[in-house]
Order: C-alpha cells, then sequence, then structure tokens
C-alpha cells in the first residue's frame, strides 16, 4: 500500500500529523485498517499502531473493518505548512474472490452536515 502511495506521488506518514521535513508540495497519507471491537481497537490491523501480532494476522474472509486514510494536502497559498486536514474512515468487507468491498458507496467528496 505504502509503495503504491508513493508510486502515485503522494507522501506516506506513519502518524496521522504533517511532517514538515516532507515535500511541500506533495500530499501526505496516513493509513490505518483496523477492526473496532467493545474493548478498543482489535486486529487484524494494517498500520504502524499497535502490538505486533495486530499486523501478523491473518485476515478472515469475509472480515469487517474500518479502511481509515487521513489526507494532509498542502494549500501553499495560505503559507509555508498550511494544509487542508481530511480523514476518511469507512467500513468496508474482505471478500477473497474480490478484496475491499464497501457495503454502500463510499464517501466521493466533503459533505456539510447542518
Amino acid at each position: 500500500m505504502i509503495r503504491g502511495l508513493e508510486e502515485a506521488g503522494y507522501v506516506y506518514i506513519d502518524r496521522d500529523r504533517y511532517d514538515v521535513t516532507a515535500d511541500p508540495l506533495k500530499t501526505q497519507v496516513h493509513i490505518d485498517c483496523h477492526a473496532v471491537g467493545r474493548t478498543g481497537f482489535v486486529g487484524p490491523r494494517i498500520s504502524p499502531f499497535g502490538q505486533d501480532w495486530l499486523r501478523e494476522m491473518t485476515i478472515p474472509p469475509l472480515h469487517t473493518f474500518t479502511f481509515e486514510y487521513m489526507v494532509h494536502m498542502p494549500v501553499p497559498k495560505w503559507g509555508p505548512g498550511k494544509h487542508l486536514y481530511i480523514a476518511y474512515h469507512d467500513g468496508v468487507v474482505c471478500r477473497p474472490e474480490e478484496g475491499v468491498v464497501f457495503p454502500y458507496p463510499p464517501d466521493k467528496g466533503i459533505r456539510i452536515i447542518k
């Protein structure tokens, strides 16, 4: 996933915070795909957070998890280091024959809720 992001021209960041040392013109992306249980974050998990065993688990068929990614998009006209922050947190299902499937249409933009 990281290689794909970088090949597409993005900067992968291992924490959800703007990296002031990265190329200031590139969009930075953090990924945290995880299940959520009653006792907090549980595995399997695709993220630098948590215990190692969470990342070493086999993802079972029909596993439901959160496909979460955070985007820090630079806005140079706002000044050095200024950026727009967008976080996506969508539920998905792992289907071995299809990959990751959204049980509902994923967000395609920003929604304003009044």
